[in-house]
């Protein structure tokens, strides 16, 4: 029972991520003959204030000869004079400057969700880096300009193994970015964006009461949203609903397939036509000077309404394109004829 109740927390919090749009890689692996941390690591710090990203020169020194380079990074929480909770909010980005773009290489947050350890951005670089994170067991060398060992016994770091620079290449760059955190954001804003995110519109009562839920029960409330949304729910299909009120111009009428009602059929929408151009060309052809005696492809039929009253069934390739409440006439002569019951060719329409 404690390995199922286990795993399901786990697939709750990984769906809630997922709902979330996280687009995150999580990698501390490093190849086994890698050792940690590298004789040849340097340690940088994450900046304090939110200012331009932060070029780590010694890195560049001899860019253009293939040399992998070692980072050691404390994370976002350890590296902030604001530790702890109130570094929520912040995020620092580890990224490579190449003919004047930054590309991602990877990034330290803190949130409810998601400890603050380094992870590796997806991109151009994630199969040609890694990263490992865990804690020193000594002081590290000293450092030349400081006299200080470059980090203690027991700090939590983790080594990066960058991919070597190019001759064209700038540099690798640490930036610190400041937000609100989700603990500065209202519980109701919170539950409205979440479910922006993960409906197809919320109703002022699911924002409600998720925000209820959220206000009881923390960031949980909204794994338990999404587990209840997973196995409680009874799925629908969006396709289904949809191609049930699709009702557009049916271009061929024979054809099996036509999305929508037909005509007289519930959900079926109404046009202030009856034929369209496309019906003359499937009548007489494109091209053909066919009137009313001659041979059509697809057979307009006027019929009589079985219910008597001077009523006519107008069908088209079989299929009911409208009725009237008399009969269909066309001038003669200064006169109104009536069309008498049968088969016709469409000669010309207005839409």
């Amino acid at each position: 029972a404690t390995t199922t109740n286990t795993m399901l927390h786990v697939r709750m919090k990984w769906s809630l991520l997922l709902l979330l749009g996280t687009t995150t890689t999580r990698l501390e692996l490093v190849h086994a003959n890698e050792p940690w941390p590298h004789p040849d690591a340097l340690k940088f710090t994450c900046p304090d204030r939110d200012f331009s990203p932060q070029k780590l020169t010694p890195l560049s020194s001899d860019r253009g000869k293939g040399v992998p380079k070692y980072v050691l990074l404390p994370t976002i929480s350890t590296s902030s004079s604001e530790a702890g909770s109130s570094a929520e909010g912040k995020l620092c980005t580890l990224t490579r400057l190449n003919n004047k773009f930054y590309i991602p290489i990877g990034k330290s947050y803190l949130s409810h969700w998601n400890d603050d350890a380094w992870q590796l951005s997806p991109g151009r670089y994630l199969s040609r880096t890694s990263v490992q994170c865990d804690t020193t067991s000594s002081d590290g060398p000293t450092n030349a300009i400081t006299g200080e060992p470059d980090y203690l016994s027991g700090e939590e770091l983790c080594q990066f193994k960058l991919h070597p620079l190019g001759p064209a290449d700038d540099g690798y760059y640490l930036q610190t970015h400041k937000g609100r955190g989700i603990a500065s954001t209202p519980p109701r804003t919170q539950a409205a964006r979440f479910l922006e995110r993960t409906t197809w519109g919320a109703t002022w009562e699911e924002i409600s009461h998720l925000t209820e839920e959220y206000e009881r029960d923390g960031i949980m409330a909204m794994a338990e949203w999404a587990h209840h949304q997973t196995t409680a729910l009874e799925p629908t299909s969006h396709r289904a609903y949809f191609r049930r009120r699709l009702n557009p111009r049916a271009v061929e009428s024979y054809l099996y397939g036509i999305p929508g009602p037909k005509a007289c059929e519930e959900d079926a929408r109404f046009r202030r036509f009856a034929f369209t151009f496309k019906d003359v060309q499937l009548s007489r052809g494109q091209d053909s000077p066919a009137g009313n005696d001659g041979h059509p492809y697809t057979v307009m039929k006027i019929e009589s309404y079985a219910g008597g009253g001077g009523g006519k069934v107008i069908k088209f390739g079989g299929e009911v394109r409208t009725v009237t409440d008399g009969p269909l006439q066309y001038e003669e002569d200064g006169n109104l004829i009536d069309l008498a019951d049968g088969d016709y060719t469409i000669c010309n329409v207005h839409e």
